[in-house]
């Protein structure tokens, strides 16, 4: 979905969007998890660096 769209459908429902930003694999899990327990729209921010950060922990 985009973001447009999320933040349009969240307003429709009277929700909020919390945009988070994730500085490492770890953090990304604990936001998505919550997120998706609690059924709440989120907006993931990284940047450069956070994302080779992510690739360094995952394993392969």
């Amino acid at each position: 979905m985009s973001t447009t769209g999320g933040l349009n459908k969240a307003q429709q429902k009277g929700h909020a969007t919390l945009t988070f930003k994730i500085h490492n694999f770890e953090m990304l899990l604990v936001v998505v998890d919550t997120a998706a327990e609690s059924h709440s729209p989120l907006i993931i921010a990284d940047t450069p660096g956070s994302i080779c950060s992510c690739r360094a922990s995952v394993p392969i």
